[in-house]
């Protein structure tokens, strides 16, 4: 998979991905969430769940499942 790709090439580095995959946002240290271009949220992916915010709204469900 791409994502599995991906993790070699992002250690040690500072990368900016666009993503509205789950599985993609997992691999990040922190993530930004972006509402009209402006960021209204940033933490990691169990902070944005726990705050219940934007993030928690579009992925809440998935990550529940996942």
């Amino acid at each position: 998979a791409i994502v599995d790709r991906l993790r070699p090439a992002l250690a040690d580095r500072a990368v900016l991905l666009a993503t509205q995959r789950l599985s993609t946002l997992m691999l990040a240290d922190r993530v930004a969430v972006l509402e009209d271009g402006v960021v209204v949220e940033a933490g990691t992916v169990p902070e944005l769940l726990a705050r219940g915010g934007a993030f928690a709204a579009l992925f809440g469900e998935d990550a529940v499942a996942a």
